[in-house]
């Protein structure tokens, strides 16, 4: 087994005063719970770890006499592999300063710093160079690591490529209303973008591929997080009042079983007839049964007599 599948890590504050702030990295074993590897560093300001793709190694942004330093440390190892400063130019000799770290999805010794909300840079852990820059990037990479999201503080949604951090496709233009809050993200497949609107409470799904806008939903409440499926197929939403949507992410591009999928659902068996597609009959369960209709009609109509009554009363 994998030294990553049998560790888990904690970073927990350990001093914050306004001269200094102390973190404290423990790691322990998931089969004793006994203490694996620990370390304490000095930072600017709380923020994660970058957990690299092969589980081992760890990179952390630490403060030395006032300027950012990224440290990496190999848990296999259980050391300090390197520390470096990030230097955006030798000449001139300009510090970076760290505002978050982003691991590669498709490598392991890439790290990219995030220097604002819009503006990144690719380094090496390696070499401890900076291999290029993103001035439109908002920290958002693919599964494969190929393509980034770049949105606009102006209301702007794009694509980029990771290899030039160019904008190759734009999927929202500039916008006259000002977003305030937004969510968005890759499906595991790679293949779809979700954006979450909050000025319109609006789930959008949008093709990687060609930009194309495939759907929208408006949910009931607001939005408060969502996850798909490893098939791409279905995305759960949970709402801000504790309810959980269930919903089809439907291309019939990039899958041609979309409408069998959609068929196949117990409340869409009109589209099934229509497609010419055999259900499998499945038992109903005792609170689906019509006939028990009529008695739940009746207990609700009490209960909210007597809920009235109440009121009465108290007034």
């Amino acid at each position: 087994m994998d030294i990553f599948m049998r560790i888990f890590g904690i970073l927990s504050r350990q001093l914050e005063t306004l001269e200094q702030k102390l973190v404290r990295f423990s790691v322990y074993s998931l089969e004793d719970l006994s203490l694996y590897y620990s370390r304490e560093f000095n930072c600017r300001t709380f923020r994660s770890m970058a957990v690299q793709r092969d589980g081992t190694t760890v990179v952390c942004a630490t403060v030395n006499k006032g300027r950012d330093r990224l440290e990496v440390i190999s848990l296999e190892e259980r050391r300090l592999r390197c520390s470096f400063r990030p230097k955006s130019n030798k000449k001139q000799k300009k510090d970076v300063l760290i505002r978050r770290l982003i691991s590669m999805p498709n490598n392991s010794s890439f790290v990219i710093i995030m220097e604002s909300e819009s503006r990144g840079s690719l380094w090496s852990i390696k070499t401890k160079r900076m291999l290029r820059q993103f001035p439109t990037f908002s920290g958002i990479i693919s599964p494969n690591g190929a393509l980034g999201i770049y949105l606009s503080p102006k209301g702007g949604l794009h694509i980029i490529d990771m290899k030039n951090g160019s904008v190759i496709r734009t999927l929202i233009d500039k916008v006259a209303e000002v977003v305030n809050d937004t969510k968005i993200c890759f499906t595991p497949s790679g293949e779809h973008i979700l954006y979450f609107n909050s000025n319109q409470q609006t789930l959008n799904a949008f093709r990687v591929s060609d930009g194309t806008h495939i759907g929208t939903l408006r949910p009931h409440a607001s939005l408060t997080c969502w996850t798909c499926d490893k098939k791409n197929n279905s995305v759960v939403i949970g709402c801000q009042d504790g309810s959980i949507i269930t919903t089809i992410l439907c291309d019939e591009k990039s899958r041609y079983d979309t409408l069998k999928v959609v068929a196949l659902l117990p409340s869409r068996r009109y589209l099934a007839k229509h497609l010419n597609i055999d259900v499998p009959d499945f038992p109903a369960s005792p609170g689906s049964n019509l006939m028990n209709l009529g008695a739940v009609t009746t207990a609700v109509s009490k209960f909210k007599q007597l809920l009235s009554s109440d009121q009465k009363c108290q007034s």
